[in-house]
């Protein structure tokens, strides 16, 4: 008995941690080129992060968003 209640604390908690990650690829809609260092936002939480040098970029956030 004491193992299934230990089981379903800690089942009970991973949502509480879970992230959603976003990530994708920026490109030029002109030429098809990566962009470099493009900011990508998010501003119901405040967080941004910076696309890379081949236009990818990876946003963790700890909440859910609604769009």
């Amino acid at each position: 008995m004491r193992n299934i209640f230990i089981l379903i604390l800690i089942v009970s908690g991973v949502p509480a941690f879970s992230q959603k990650i976003i990530s994708g690829k920026i490109i030029d809609k002109t030429n098809g080129e990566p962009l470099q260092y493009a900011v990508v936002s998010e501003d119901h939480h405040g967080l941004a992060v910076n696309s890379d040098k081949d236009g990818y970029f990876r946003l963790s956030l700890i909440k859910p968003i609604d769009s």
